[in-house]
């Protein structure tokens, strides 16, 4: 009779030794699993923060983007990063679920776009945009009227105001 009762116990200690494998492999997996999402969730936030960014931009220095949908008078100049930036644990199981990050209802018309624009978004291209932007911005200065000049003209010529 003792020898019935031990071989139960080892064909149960079998089981639970192959349960304790499955959750251990589970468990791994599982790991892998919060890693890639964390990955995935770092690089939509970084992503969230860049088009943000330039949105700000474009809107701080009135540049027009094709818009479908929106006004990116929506997109707030500071950045609030506590409330942009702020990690994702919800659910009451305490899983970590995909970010969800804001997009002030805009939406970009990117049929304008050219094929080779649309798949070029180096940064040569955005320092190549940025040049550009940089020289029109010198010549709109050059343009300007030199008031310091104006002002030391009419004081060398007081008689003539």
């Amino acid at each position: 009779m003792l020898q019935g009762l031990n071989d139960v116990l080892e064909e149960k200690n079998k089981h639970v030794d192959q349960a304790k494998k499955t959750h251990t492999k589970a468990a791994k997996i599982l790991d892998q699993a919060l890693k890639e999402i964390g990955l995935k969730n770092d690089e939509i936030e970084k992503l969230a923060l860049e088009r943000s960014a330039t949105y700000r931009k474009c809107r701080l220095e009135d540049i027009k983007l094709p818009l479908l949908e929106g006004n990116l008078k929506n997109v707030p100049m500071e950045e609030n990063l506590r409330e942009e930036v702020a990690m994702d644990v919800d659910d009451d199981d305490g899983t970590q679920q995909p970010r969800q990050v804001q997009d002030y209802g805009i939406e970009v018309d990117f049929d304008s776009l050219t094929e080779e624009e649309r798949a070029d978004n180096s940064s040569e291209t955005t320092a190549e945009f940025d040049a550009q932007i940089a020289k029109l911005n010198g010549e709109i200065e050059r343009m300007a009227p030199n008031l310091k000049a104006i002002e030391k003209y009419v004081n060398s010529y007081p008689s003539m105001t």
